[in-house]
């Protein structure tokens, strides 16, 4: 338990010399981030950063399945073409295949059926994209 402050001593002084006692100690020593820019602390103010951490750390979408599989989808597709190997484009389609079909049967919220992701296709437009 922290000792009381001085009756004679600011406050501020107090909080002051109370760090320059942990920091002696090594007590910040082990801090994550240490060294580094915390993220999320780069950009503009959001009263609500500590809600949208959550959420993502939590996976939790704020959106019917077949909207969020379906954004998904799109970004990637919009990245595919960069993917290492043809096995990394038809083993992660396939998984994307499978998220599809279960929004396509699940939800209870705007559902516009959405198609499965053509292998074979995919494949030949990655093949088309290599150097």
């Amino acid at each position: 338990m922290t000792k009381r402050k001085p009756l004679r001593m600011s406050a501020s002084s107090w909080a002051e010399q109370q760090i320059l006692e942990a920091q002696a100690r090594g007590d910040f020593d082990d801090l994550p981030f240490r060294g580094h820019v915390i993220p999320g602390t780069d950009g503009p103010y959001d009263p609500l950063w500590w809600v949208k951490d959550k959420l993502e750390r939590e996976k939790f979408g704020l959106g019917p399945r077949t909207i969020e599989v379906r954004r998904e989808t799109e970004l990637w597709l919009e990245a595919f073409e960069r993917l290492p190997s043809e096995a990394t484009v038809r083993k992660q389609a396939t998984a994307l295949n499978r998220k599809i079909e279960a929004a396509n049967q699940g939800d209870l919220g705007p559902l516009q059926p959405q198609p499965n992701l053509d292998l074979d296709a995919l494949v030949e437009a990655w093949r088309r994209a290599r150097p």
